[in-house]
């Protein structure tokens, strides 16, 4: 079943019906995300899932507008104030090369192939990176994807 709801709204729908909500790359695109977040607690199942994704090290992008960037902890905190008791969140992505890939993307897809072999190119740097260093993909994420249970 599709429902159409009006994110930004601030009315808070009690329907209760729904076992998972997919939130996917939405989240920045809502100034009153804390109202987004409660209006999809309020449409789970007792028992219901919140799945979504949202950007960190990547371009403002519009649709119609970007508005922010959210951290591991910043998700957690939201995710438990809309009354999630559980939830995961995890870095997707990262490092130093990706990240600067994921950057540079725009300009380097105009050129044809040139992405095919910036990217694997990328993911070994980083690779290798992490044999001396610290594991950047907790610190330089491209993005995070979470889980949330009620």
């Amino acid at each position: 079943m599709d429902l159409e709801i009006d994110l930004k709204n601030q009315k808070l729908y009690n329907v209760k019906q729904f076992d998972y909500i997919l939130l996917m790359n939405v989240l920045e695109h809502i100034y009153n995300f804390n109202n987004c977040l409660n209006i999809c607690y309020n449409l789970n199942k007792d028992s219901g899932t919140l799945v979504g994704s949202t950007p960190f090290f990547f371009r403002i992008h519009g649709s119609p507008n970007d508005y922010f960037r959210y951290t591991k902890r910043t998700l957690e905190i939201i995710l438990k104030k809309a009354g999630y008791s559980e939830f995961l969140v995890y870095p997707l992505g990262g490092g130093i090369f990706l990240s600067f890939y994921s950057n540079i993307f725009l300009i380097t897809s105009k050129i044809p192939l040139l992405n095919n072999v910036l990217l694997p190119i990328s993911l070994v740097l980083d690779k290798f990176l992490r044999i001396f260093t610290k594991n950047y993909k907790d610190i330089m994420p491209i993005g995070y994807f979470f889980i949330a249970k009620k």
